[in-house]
């Protein structure tokens, strides 16, 4: 199994078999391993062991001050706000034969064939563009050139694209507020296929950080007496000179998902390091924090209650208890809290009394689903988009921080990603001879390879052992962690029988607790963790592979726990290693679980 981030990003989904036997006579041990190999679903007193190896990853973008990048509109087949601001001279359009959509920072390039209609002679707004809500959500508009583009697929001769404004609109995109600036006369012929560009020179604008860009483009029909049209697809992008200010954005920004897995619920841990104050001066000026997510994401089930916030305590939200609400206004003590699932975003608020409430570098931490456990315990998450992909999550707000991060939604299939940062993990093959017991316990070993992991055939009360290099590398600066849990315990099919997990020798492991377990007698499955390249990556709990744990179970409600992990960048190797004892009394069957690891970066 291997996932790779950097220029390429590749993850792999790999079935590990673990095959063995209980049964004494070697001829019954033949018969078992052939029918095991052939997946048949009797076969005697033998039993199959599957794992499933699936790796998610979530990590945030770099951190620290940066050279501000301008922020660059996708446009979309998504419907925008229908407005007739005046352009180039004209406020007409043919309302039935016009195309308004939107533009998004983090968005999918349009698809569709839009058909545009002009009266003879006449100059009429055709196209227009709106920027998602709180969206640039900036104080300041910079001044400098915006690039407006438009790809032309069927031509007409008659027709010019005439001229291009951008216009400051309020949070509704109804309201004009200012002109950035315009473009008019320009008579770009659409006689021929493909884009056409026109570059506005744009003015500097104060402005609110819920205002929102919006551009008309306007064509004009030289026919004296017919309607003509053409055809555009919105596949192409609108350059701004928009950006965060130098030092404008927060640092040490991670979110880490509890499950990455397409369509499924899941927790969020957001965190990230303020570089400005959150306070209230006085009026309404309370600052807000804004979380912004993909549309793919789901907030529908999310309340008041199912979020936590903390820096070093935690704050005081203005929830009740089993509370229902989504919109959870802000008092003079508590901080108010907003759930747009339209947005989607979540909007925090400090508390309405004049006071510092957040200084300049303090990290915050956001918890939400059932990770919440301040004044609620949350009972709703998160779901996951549908499709597999890089997703961009977004902090902002009116305190006047930004930053972004990313998270993979994967369920084994290739995913690719062009970014900066880089985070690479993969499962490689340990021969038998290799794979020995740290603890001095009797084992039998066996070799592996990146994909399986077969224990043959081993007496009962006895140890097996395979062993599998969990090789990992980043350059997150803050780091890395990877963690392991299990979808439930090992059982057959039909959930009658299961195998245990082990115990230890003393009764004492754990999912979290590790002991020692030298006694085959003492029946079940573990793991444990060598640090192959004495880089100390593997958890203390292990004491270097000589400790064993339980996988954390995830239908048991058992927190995932960190089986690697390294504060600052890594290239290491780990070796995990399967131990494995049945009892005479274990019954035959198919046993299957399937085992998660979650690796997370900082970056």
């Amino acid at each position: 199994m291997a996932v790779v981030l950097g220029n390429r990003f590749r993850m792999l989904w790999v079935d590990s078999v673990i095959f063995f036997t209980l049964d004494n006579s070697v001829e019954q041990n033949k018969k078992a391993v052939t029918q095991a190999r052939a997946w048949w679903p009797d076969f005697g007193r033998a039993v199959l062991v599957s794992f499933v190896l699936l790796t998610a990853v979530g990590f945030g973008l770099p951190r620290g001050a940066r050279a501000a990048v301008p922020f660059i509109y996708k446009q979309t087949d998504i419907t925008g706000v229908a407005n007739d601001f005046s352009c180039d001279g004209t406020t007409e359009n043919v309302p039935t034969q016009r195309f308004d959509l939107a533009m998004q920072q983090v968005g999918t390039a349009g698809t569709a064939s839009n058909f545009v209609r002009v009266d003879a002679q006449h100059a009429q707004i055709g196209v227009t563009y709106i920027s998602p809500i709180n969206d640039p959500g900036l104080k300041n508009w910079q001044s400098g050139n915006w690039v407006v583009r438009l790809d032309d697929t069927v031509v007409d001769g008659s027709i010019t694209w005439d001229g291009t404004c951008i216009f400051v609109v309020d949070s509704a995109g109804t309201t004009n507020k200012a002109t950035v600036g315009s473009q008019t006369g320009q008579a770009i012929p659409l006689d021929t296929l493909g884009v056409k560009t026109m570059t506005i020179s744009g003015s500097a604008q104060s402005v609110l950080t819920t205002d929102r860009v919006f551009i008309e483009l306007v064509f004009y029909n030289s026919a004296p007496v017919n309607q003509h049209n053409f055809n555009f697809v919105a596949d192409q992008t609108n350059d701004t000179p928009l950006a965060p200010p130098p030092g404008m954005q927060v640092s040490f920004r991670s979110d880490k998902l509890s499950d990455s897995r397409p369509s499924v619920t899941s927790n969020h841990a957001i965190a990230f390091t303020t570089n400005d104050s959150l306070d209230d001066t006085g009026g309404s000026s309370s600052d807000t924090v804004v979380l912004t997510f993909p549309a793919d994401f789901s907030l529908a089930n999310i309340t008041c209650a199912d979020i936590d916030v903390a820096t070093g305590t935690q704050f005081l939200l203005n929830v009740a208890g089993n509370e229902t609400r989504t919109n959870c206004p802000n008092t003079p003590t508590s901080w108010g809290m907003l759930i747009d699932s339209t947005g989607p975003t979540i909007t925090l608020t400090t508390p309405s009394s004049v006071k510092t409430f957040v200084a300049t570098g303090t990290p915050i931490t956001i918890s939400i689903g059932s990770s919440a456990t301040s004044q609620n315990q949350g009972v709703h998450w998160i779901t996951n988009p549908s499709a597999a992909g890089i997703y961009t999550i977004s902090v902002g707000g009116t305190f006047g921080g930004s930053g972004n991060m990313l998270v993979s939604i994967n369920s084994g299939i290739s995913v690719q990603v062009s970014i900066p940062e880089s985070l690479a993990f993969t499962v490689s093959s340990v021969a038998a001879v290799n794979c020995t017991a740290d603890d001095g316990a009797s084992v039998t070993a066996i070799g592996t390879s990146p994909t399986s992991v077969s224990l043959g055939t081993f007496p009962v009360n006895t140890f097996s052992i395979g062993c599998q290099d969990l090789v990992v590398s980043t350059n997150a600066g803050a780091g890395y962690s990877l963690t392991t849990q299990e979808t439930s315990a090992m059982s057959t099919v039909d959930g009658k029988y299961t195998i245990p997990d082990t115990t230890c020798d003393a009764g004492s492991c754990s999912e979290s607790a590790a002991a020692a377990w030298t006694d085959a007698t003492k029946n079940g499955f573990g793991h444990t963790c060598f640090n192959q390249d004495n880089n100390n990556n593997c958890n203390a709990a292990y004491s270097n592979g000589t400790k064993f744990r339980q996988f954390a179970n995830i239908a048991g409600g058992e927190t995932p726990q960190a089986i690697m992990s390294s504060s600052t960048p890594a290239s290491v190797t780990a070796r995990i290693k399967f131990r494995l004892s049945v009892g005479a009394s274990q019954a035959a069957g198919t046993y299957k679980t399937q085992i998660l690891y979650i690796i997370n970066g900082t970056f």
